[in-house]
């Protein structure tokens, strides 16, 4: 079974939130999921939180969806290409 990683889910995102001093943000993963969501006022919660409860995503991740890569195409790329003229 391949392991599953909240950073590699479609519905993690990164979020900026405010240190616990109060003058500095620190960057945090948080699950979009609406089922994972706060039950009080249903913002996004951490990550670690949504695997951690088996009555949200668990450690099996119930509503881990695999993120797609977007494929590399040559028109993409950052490659100069130079033309002999």
């Amino acid at each position: 079974m391949k392991p599953k990683y909240c950073n590699a889910c479609s519905f993690c995102k990164i979020d900026m939130q405010v240190h616990p001093n109060g003058k500095n943000y620190i960057k945090t993963y948080v699950c979009s999921n609406v089922n994972c969501s706060d039950p009080v006022d249903a913002s996004p919660i951490p990550c670690g939180l949504a695997r951690r409860e088996a009555t949200l995503c668990g450690l099996q991740g119930k509503y881990y969806q695999e993120a797609k890569q977007p494929e590399a195409t040559p028109e993409q790329g950052n490659v100069i290409q130079l033309a002999k003229e």
